[in-house]
């Protein structure tokens, strides 16, 4: 298995480091969010962080998006770091 994690300090947040999960793990988000299967979302969301405690500045801000049922904001912040 390859695992990749990126860090990005987004821009209206605190200066601390988001880890983003690995194309691989932000896959099946990217697929609901264009779905628009928010409660998908959320579970995937929460798996991810139960998976790395490293993800979950990362989930929250994706949880976030998913609890104003902003589809096309979660499709935005997560397609830059797919392998399509």
């Amino acid at each position: 298995w390859h695992y990749e994690m990126v860090i990005l300090n987004e821009p209206g947040r605190d200066s601390s480091k988001l880890i983003v999960p690995s194309s691989a793990e932000l896959l099946a988000i990217y697929e609901f969010a264009e779905k628009g299967y928010i409660a998908d979302i959320q579970n995937e969301i929460k798996r991810l962080k139960q998976l790395k405690p490293e993800y979950t500045q990362f989930a929250h801000r994706l949880m976030d998006l998913a609890n104003e049922f902003d589809d096309e904001a979660i499709v935005e912040l997560v397609k830059p770091y797919l392998d399509l």
